[in-house]
């Protein structure tokens, strides 16, 4: 009886579910099954298609609720292309916004494409919204009514954004606008990092193949703040069980670190652990060991990637020696490294050309139409300084930190020799080289040199230079960071009583009471903090960041 039962279920299972399960299998859609299902599903939904060929392609075009559509197919292609054609017509001489909001669009998460094609007819730019999709003739009618739908709101969404954008640009002296404005988004969101991260910060460094510079000697320097060390020994190994060990009569100091990992433009190890024996001679006399360990990370054409982490290891301290003297122990650092295979003279060629492209166009009167980093180099007199300002300043917007100490330290030291003979434009250039040093250095956590840089900054009241001071200030714990928060809140406060307070400078005063609220947590005036966060909660665009705060100060008390 069972086996008959059995036999029955099989019977009917394949006649029923097995025939329509085949039919999901990707190599049971072809052009032709979809030509079948998209023509029955138009059919349903009483519209009227007809089907072009466009060279190796089918094309259906048809209206939908007023818009007109096309479905696409391709051999040996078992997804079908939907898109709505022309949802926005714009001016040739707005491209760029354009361009900015279709990238932004297209991201890898957004299951629709944004794209953009230049209409010579109307000299203008025409923008279209596309999307891949696996229909069956079970689905095919719900999705493409669905996707038709969301098509429909994401058109809403693009035509506002463009429109939108669009009069920003205008008001805004670039005519680059999406290179404007990922320059200055890129700052803004270094210091809004800056500003709510309270951990180690992670940052980048870059080596070139013919100078590298990722050295022991460079890292107790930059990382630790030690100059003058002698160091003993270096022992490696690798993940395929290479041992490696050099002694004092090496020039461990100088040695590229890059070397133990990479070899002839190519990764020859997945990682590499490195143990550093070294005395600090200007300190405590005692033996210390700091632990490097170096992962592969990525191949790309021009780099090499690989992550650094750097440890201090705890010590034994000899009873006549103040553990003041010491390094922190457990001390961690993190970075991503790159070794670059771009020739050297080929990377100079190109910046050479971007500084003389600006130069023309400043000496012709198209100031506007150069982005941030063309103004800076226009205003260089010589092809070096351009050089070392513009891998400066592109490193830092590519978070790559320790990187950009040596161009921007050179630029610094060439401006700073002539400051007096500087004229008003290349003073701008002097306080901009001030900024990103200084940034680069409290990335790096080095906040005491990164104060020296900042402090430079405030005489020309830049709004952007003066919260990145401010955030130095708060994290070093300066005693004058309340002082100096205090009296500009107090002098914004009467501005917005006036009623004479911009945009910008209300979001300075907003950022403010933020540093103020981290200063007094730090200082451990936690009643303080918390009568401050009690007065952002009600219509103050701090209120999440108040809610958040409290809520994390609440908890503090409830472990007590």
């Amino acid at each position: 009886m069972a086996s008959i039962v059995g036999a029955v279920v099989r019977y009917y299972y394949q006649k029923y579910i097995g025939s329509k399960l085949e039919m999901f299998k990707l190599e049971n859609i072809n052009a032709q099954t979809n030509l079948e299902v998209v023509s029955d599903t138009l059919r349903k939904m009483i519209c009227t298609y007809a089907w072009t060929k466009e060279g190796e392609s089918n094309v259906c075009h048809f209206d939908y609720q007023g818009a007109h559509f096309s479905i696409e197919l391709t051999d040996n292609d078992p997804f079908t292309q939907l898109s709505l054609y022309y949802i926005h017509l714009v001016s040739l001489e707005d491209i760029n916004v354009v361009r900015a909001v279709c990238n932004k669009y297209s991201s890898t998460k957004n299951p629709f494409k944004v794209v953009y094609s230049v209409n010579q007819e109307h000299h203008g730019a025409a923008v279209h919204i596309l999307s891949s999709l696996l229909l069956n003739e079970v689905n095919a009618h719900e999705l493409l009514t669905k996707v038709m739908a969301q098509m429909f709101e994401m058109r809403r969404l693009v035509v506002a954004e463009i429109e939108s954008e669009t009069q920003k640009a205008r008001s805004v002296d670039c005519a680059d606008y999406e290179v404007a404005t990922v320059e200055w988004g890129g700052e803004l969101e270094l210091l809004h990092e800056l500003e709510i991260d309270r951990q180690p910060a992670v940052f980048s460094h870059h080596e070139a193949a013919a100078h590298p510079v990722i050295t022991p000697r460079a890292l107790l320097a930059t990382m630790f703040g030690i100059t003058d060390s002698h160091i003993d020994s270096l022992s490696a190994w690798t993940n395929d069980e290479t041992h490696i060990h050099m002694g004092e009569d090496d020039d461990i100091a100088n040695f590229p670190l890059s070397a133990l990992l990479i070899a002839d433009g190519k990764f020859v190890h997945s990682w590499v652990g490195v143990e550093l024996t070294y005395h600090d001679d200007s300190g405590d006399g005692v033996s210390h060991n700091l632990g490097i360990h170096l992962d592969s990370e990525m191949t790309t054409p021009s780099v090499l990637y690989y992550r650094v982490t750097l440890t201090l290891m705890p010590v034994f301290v000899p009873p006549v020696v103040s553990p003041v003297l010491l390094p922190k122990p457990g001390d961690c650092h993190t970075f991503v490294a790159g070794y670059e295979l771009v020739p050297t003279k080929q990377q100079t060629d190109a910046i050479n050309y971007q500084w003389h492209e600006a130069r023309e166009k400043f000496k012709s009167g198209g100031e506007s139409q150069l982005t941030a980093t063309q103004r800076v180099l226009a205003h260089c007199e010589q092809p070096d300084l351009a050089q070392y300002i513009y891998l400066g300043r592109q490193r830092y917007l590519e978070r790559r930190f320790f990187d950009a100490l040596s161009p921007l330290g050179a630029a610094y030291e060439r401006y700073a020799a002539r400051y007096d003979q500087m004229g008003a434009d290349e003073r701008r250039s002097y306080y901009e080289v001030c900024y990103l040093l200084g940034s680069c250095y409290y990335h790096l956590r080095r906040f005491e040199i990164a104060h020296f840089y900042l402090f430079q900054t405030l005489s020309i009241n830049n709004l952007i230079y003066t919260m990145q001071y401010v955030n130095c200030m708060v994290s070093m714990g300066n005693c004058d960071a309340l002082r100096f928060i205090d009296s500009s809140l107090a002098n914004l406060k009467r501005s917005m009583d006036m009623g004479s307070l911009n945009s910008n400078c209300l979001n300075f005063y907003y950022f403010l009471q933020r540093r103020k609220v981290e200063f007094l947590l730090s200082a451990h005036r936690v009643d303080e903090a918390e009568q401050l966060l009690h007065t952002m909660l009600d219509g103050n665009p701090n209120s999440d960041f108040a809610i958040e705060r409290l809520a994390e100060i609440q908890k503090e008390k409830e472990k007590l």
